[in-house]
């Protein structure tokens, strides 16, 4: 189940912008109908239904083809051939916005853990990308990708808790592909809730 998600620097949404589904200190009217546990510990509660309004133009529409295209890229991206571009469209009516990443992040639950994963790209590269789990609501960090543009290659860390061929996973990562897509299908079982939730549970209509 999607907790919150985030967006920055994609198509006319400039500075971040969050949908939460956290239940606000504020709802109260509908809590016992439009609420419920999320069942691991913080968020406690979690909203079944919201809307998102405004007016035209305003990027209610934006907001949901970031979702469309997170999911997709990381379905895809291990697809992707060496140079070739990743469509994403930064905001265009800033210099400095132009030439920095997109980047997103999705909060979601799936198979009763809390996970945070999220990533940054150019139309040339992912520049960032990582993984926070909560089994037992104890966070760890299982990996994390930084470009660093000095050397023009990848840091990389990995957390104790993560386990496998890491090095044939991170060795066979593109650097237009997510470390994610690449290692499911280099048969990787940890992460497979992760990449189910994108599969199966996050549904995008536009």
């Amino acid at each position: 189940m999607l907790i919150e998600f985030n967006v920055t620097n994609y198509r006319s949404i400039k500075e971040t912008q969050t949908l939460s589904m956290v239940k606000s200190k504020y709802y109260d009217d509908l809590e016992e109908k439009n609420c419920f546990d999320s069942d691991v510990g913080s968020p406690n509660k979690l909203l079944r239904t919201a809307v998102i309004y405004g007016p035209n133009a305003a990027g209610k529409s934006n907001l949901i083809r970031a979702i469309h295209f997170m999911q997709s890229f990381v379905l895809q991206s291990h697809k992707y051939q060496e140079g070739q571009r990743i469509n994403t469209m930064p905001y265009a009516l800033s210099s400095d916005s132009r030439i920095k990443p997109s980047e997103f992040e999705v909060f979601f639950i799936q198979d009763g853990v809390r996970y945070q994963y999220g990533f940054a790209l150019n139309s040339e590269r992912v520049t960032e990308e990582w993984l926070l789990a909560c089994p037992e609501g104890k966070q760890q960090r299982w990996f994390q990708r930084v470009y660093d543009e000095k050397t023009q290659k990848d840091s990389w860390y990995f957390g104790s808790k993560f386990t496998g061929r890491k090095q044939l996973w991170q060795e066979s990562t593109r650097k237009n592909a997510l470390f994610l897509s690449t290692a499911i299908q280099l048969n990787n079982e940890q992460l497979k809730p992760v990449f189910n939730w994108f599969q199966n549970r996050l549904a995008v209509i536009l």
